[in-house]
């Protein structure tokens, strides 16, 4: 799986990396010394160190357009997928297994995310096979619920179970979920789920275990059921302003549950949390701002939601083309501002709903 590590930009001696802005007066240049340049150029004067170069360059703007086409009875939409990021399926378990769905790596540090549209009667099978080898353990869907039906294509497929009596099997039986245990809460439901597979098990080295510390914890067992914990929102139109009240809790209930996974991982491991939204855009884009901006405020590290924005924008294209979703963003950031205690100054967030909701 494909990992971001944070990148702090550092200037070079001499170069101009801000300018007062005024009216009147035109914005510097962001430049460097010709001398620094020289330097930097002499460094890669050989073949091996200027592909490298290239290859780092290059790398967000290379697109998956050839796997887009070819594969577009399984994309809801045509925007293409950075190739660097893309979630790649293994093919060597069936013959009539693809690599491609419709699905993108979103890390930001080390909290590591998967951003991917809705599933199709087609590609549900897809689906839990990334759910099974990334061992994903939380899936959070921000789909209202009644824009989930199995009967019409243009909807969400009910890719999971809602009834403890009634699973969901894909690919002709090799994948089966079952609900073990659901709960309502406000705005949100939960779904304990249950997923099994008859693929063959890998070989891996087992890590050593600590009987007494981690009596409590155990390394999949491909041969057994894994448990994959589902956090559905289900009241959240795109186009519709969302009960930020509701919003802001289910956000900070991710977060705890993401947390509890991770004190319960026994390796250096940290399965990816799945976001999903209709096209794999704008809510689930808002949504990953607001999970690595939980983070921060539990740190007390910064406040800047505009950087986290332009961040997922880099490895999504088209991540926010909803106006009324960018400014849900903004909103709700104040209220779990709020929720982590970082804020208790409710008026700003209410001044922000009422305004950016008009």
């Amino acid at each position: 799986m494909s990992r971001n590590q944070k990148k702090i930009f550092i200037p070079r001696k001499g170069s101009r990396t801000t300018a007062s802005v005024s009216k009147g007066i035109p914005q510097a240049e962001v430049g460097e010394r010709v001398a620094d340049f020289i330097t930097a150029v002499q460094k890669t004067n050989n073949p091996k160190a200027r592909t490298a170069q290239f290859e780092q360059m290059s790398q967000w703007s290379r697109v998956t357009v050839d796997s887009i086409m070819a594969n577009r009875d399984k994309t809801r939409s045509m925007i293409p997928i950075l190739d660097k990021k893309r979630v790649k399926l293994s093919n060597k378990k069936s013959d009539k297994d693809t690599e491609f769905i419709q699905a993108t790596y979103a890390s930001f540090n080390r909290e590591d995310y998967i951003i991917t549209q809705s599933p199709t009667k087609d590609t549900i099978g897809e689906f839990w096979r990334m759910i099974w080898q990334d061992g994903c353990k939380l899936i959070v869907c921000v789909v209202e619920k009644d824009n989930i039906d199995a009967e019409n294509d243009e909807k969400c497929y009910p890719y999971f179970p809602t009834k403890e009596d009634t699973p969901v099997t894909v690919l002709d039986g090799r994948y089966t979920i079952k609900l073990t245990k659901k709960w309502e809460n406000k705005g949100f439901a939960t779904y304990d789920l249950t997923l099994a597979s008859t693929d063959e098990p890998e070989v891996k080295e087992k890590p050593p275990v600590d009987k007494d510390k981690d009596k409590d914890k155990a390394p999949d067992d491909d041969s057994k059921p894994r448990v994959v914990t589902l956090m559905h929102f289900t009241d959240w139109k795109e186009n519709e302003w969302p009960d930020i009240d509701k919003l802001g809790p289910f956000i900070h209930a991710v977060s705890n549950k993401e947390l509890h996974i991770i004190k319960r991982i026994t390796d250096d491991y940290v399965p990816p949390v799945v976001l999903q939204g209709h096209l794999g855009l704008n809510r689930s884009a808002v949504v990953w701002v607001l999970l690595i901006l939980m983070k921060q405020i539990e740190r007390r590290d910064c406040f800047d939601v505009e950087v986290l924005a332009r961040h997922v924008i880099r490895f999504r294209p088209g991540a926010f083309s909803n106006e009324m979703c960018f400014f849900v963003m903004f909103a709700t950031a104040f209220r779990i501002a709020a929720l982590g205690g970082w804020s208790t100054n409710d008026g700003s967030t209410k001044c922000l709903c009422d305004c950016f909701a008009l």
